[in-house]
């Protein structure tokens, strides 16, 4: 490790439970040994394994005790580098601070670069956290009042620090400092942690964003604040520099203060169960740039998921596997990517475990969906550690975990309980209460959940049909009477939203211009599960003729003539609309775009591979410095992404679709 000194310590806190008594010790230069606490009568043992091959250093940490039940503890490694030269994954000269970039880890530049890792999420146990639903404000997110791990690497001059296990509480803060500023205007903020006050005393929603223009990052926070009330919300600041709020009026009145939150300990070291702790230090020669910063830290991550089977020939499974294990965190959540986190989706949380074969991770996440199931068997579409299970709706949740179900039987894992399993079957039934083999829901079974007929279900929705049929051909397979006339009515259903005149599958009766690739997805859940077409070649290939795309890049959702809705023609629910080219008005989103050209492929669409390698390029390649997986493309020719879409842990996928095509 030619850029670091000889200097590298571990401080470690240890406090009663009640956090009433805390003290600290410190190892030198990696040694082993034991430390004894005579206050609480405690023996830690304390021991590094490291293993160095190829410029690529594993440090593994290891705590134990065994006196006494349970004391929680917090630690910081502590790296000397030889200069001040520094970047992070969004910042190509960072100074001092606190790295809160969306994929986690800090670079030293000299002769060679070294990057340094905290390590996987849920293995050295932290989360990156940071805010909560509001139950009084559901327009927005404010934060949480005691949260974790904020300071996970931190830089002061030439030494780096790791820090895990501490927690930070907001409600018993001390206030340092007003700080000056003026609205959509520059002003200068020190790294450190912020108290924001706005009151609204208009007739209108007051929103807040706070931007690092130089580093051009933006919506680093965001909140929205009703019409006459007030809101308060905590945030950090990485490094020191010019940052801007942008408030939506000039008639909020605003208050900004630096504050100190009180510290504590939150790792909780049991007797007798080692606590290991696994960092990653790489020497790797590439160019110093913003993409180059972006890219070569995303491949050297995957030395530390050496537990899961990749071809090291791929780059792109090496970037959608740091994009995946990056957001699964402790605390049991599978997050779709910081932004969004602490919210954990059934369905993003679904398509990004099932891609990794790893038995602990999909029996644990298939169980915490499963405990929010109902007595009807509906399953909680949202967890959040603030709020429980805030979303219960008859979408797709259900059905997922019934094609999880029988992935993990098929891979000799653990499952779920036939009580469970029965209540999921009967509540798929419910969709179709005529037993005709027509499916008609309150919500849309899919992606494109942005339409609604709560009270009245609809069949409106080709998505919604093909979702139903494929589900029970799953319910068949897992030993339930399903009636194969029955499976056979709801294919030709499915079928039927198929318009020969038209040429494609008409995603909504009442919107026959709307096409989208999601109509695909229940033929490619069938293709993948049981290598059976349910839709005839005519259907899939004139269909994705018909599909619009910009230089082979799909557009999700669309106008079949126009690409993009106006305010004139578009299906989603009437207080719902997004710019042409953002999201669901013409986006491209890789995971469904993938499948549907999987689908394709099967049925003999001559452009099915080279769309779908076109695609996943695309995906790394479309915006020049995000070499990186994404919420979805925005095609309406802006230069660079929002920062709510960087590094999303669903495209993961990408390995299973491409396992397929590979066959």
């Amino acid at each position: 490790m030619r850029n670091i000194t000889s200097s590298f310590e571990t401080v470690v806190n240890i406090s009663t439970l009640d956090h009433a008594y805390n003290e600290s010790f410190v190892i030198h230069q990696l040694q082993s040994g034991t430390y004894f606490s005579e206050c609480l009568q405690l023996n830690i043992d304390y021991r590094y394994h490291i293993n160095t091959v190829d410029g690529v250093s594993k440090i593994s940490f290891i705590l134990v005790q065994n006196c006494i039940q349970k004391v929680n503890v917090s630690f910081s490694h502590r790296i000397s580098f030889k200069n001040e030269e520094f970047f992070t994954f969004n910042t190509d000269k960072f100074t001092n601070g606190i790295v809160t970039d969306e994929f986690f880890y800090i670079g030293n530049h000299d002769s060679v670069n070294t990057l340094v890792y905290p390590g996987i999420p849920y293995k050295n146990k932290f989360t990156r956290v940071t805010r909560k639903r509001n139950p009084y404000n559901r327009g927005g997110f404010t934060k949480r009042s005691v949260f974790k791990d904020l300071e996970l690497i931190r830089l002061s001059g030439n030494e780096v620090s790791l820090n895990y296990g501490y927690s930070y509480d907001f409600v018993n803060y001390k206030k340092l400092a007003d700080v000056q500023f003026e609205l959509n205007k520059f002003c200068r903020i020190d790294s450190g942690f912020y108290r924001i006050v706005v009151e609204n005393n208009t007739d209108d929603e007051i929103s807040f964003e706070l931007n690092d223009v130089k580093n051009e990052i933006y919506e680093l926070q965001y909140m929205t604040v009703k019409p006459h009330s007030k809101l308060a919300d905590f945030f950090q600041i990485g490094s020191t520099n010019q940052y801007i709020f942008n408030f939506s009026s000039e008639e909020a009145n605003v208050s900004f203060e630096k504050i100190e939150p009180k510290m504590g300990n939150h790792i909780t070291l049991k007797q007798a169960e080692p606590y290991e702790n696994e960092i990653l230090i790489v020497e790797a020669d590439f160019e110093n740039n913003k993409r180059n910063n972006r890219y070569y830290p995303q491949i050297h991550f995957n030395h530390l998921i050496d537990f899961v089977e990749f071809d090291e020939t791929n780059e792109y499974e090496k970037l959608f596997y740091a994009s995946a294990f990056v957001n699964i965190l402790d605390d049991n959540l599978c997050v779709p990517n910081v932004n969004y986190s602490p919210d954990m989706y059934a369905r993003d949380t679904f398509w990004t475990i099932v891609s990794l074969n790893d038995q602990r991770l999909n029996e644990l996440f298939l169980s915490e969906f499963l405990n929010t199931q109902g007595p009807n068997g509906v399953i909680g579409t949202i967890i959040t550690p603030d709020m429980g299970s805030v979303e219960k709706k008859n979408n797709e949740a259900a059905m997922e975990l019934l094609w999880w179900h029988l992935l993990n039987k098929r891979r000799g894992y653990c499952g779920i309980a036939k009580e469970k399993l029965d209540r999921l079957v009967d509540y798929v039934f419910n969709f179709d209460k005529q037993k005709t083999g027509e499916c008609f829901a309150e919500f849309v079974l899919g992606q494109n959940d942005v339409i609604d007929f709560r009270g009245n279900p609809s069949n409106r929705l080709a998505v919604n049909q093909g979702m139903y049929a494929v589900t029970l051909k799953v319910i068949k397979e897992l030993g339930y009477e399903v009636p194969d006339d029955l499976i056979k009515n709801a294919v030709d259903y499915y079928r039927a939203y198929y318009d020969p005149e038209l040429g494609y599958i008409i995603s909504d009766r009442a919107f026959p211009k709307v096409v989208t690739y999601c109509d695909l997805l229940p033929e490619f859940v069938s293709l993948w599960l049981f290598g059976e077409k349910m839709l005839t070649d005519e259907i899939v290939i004139n269909t994705l003729d018909k599909l619009p795309h910009v230089n082979g890049i799909g557009r999700l959702i669309a106008d079949v003539e126009k690409g993009t809705f106006d305010g004139s023609y578009h299906h989603w629910n009437e207080w719902e609309w997004f710019e042409p080219g953002y999201y669901y008005n013409g986006g491209s989103w890789m995971r469904e775009e993938i499948c549907a050209y999987y689908a394709g492929y099967v049925h003999g669409w001559k452009d099915a591979r080279a769309r779908f390698e076109n695609r996943v390029y695309q995906e790394f390649n479309f915006f020049k410095d995000e070499p990186f997986s994404h919420e979805h493309l925005n095609m309406a020719g802006i230069e660079r992404s929002t920062k709510a879409t960087y590094v999303f842990c669903w495209n993961v996928f990408y390995v299973i679709v491409k396992e397929l095509f590979d066959r």
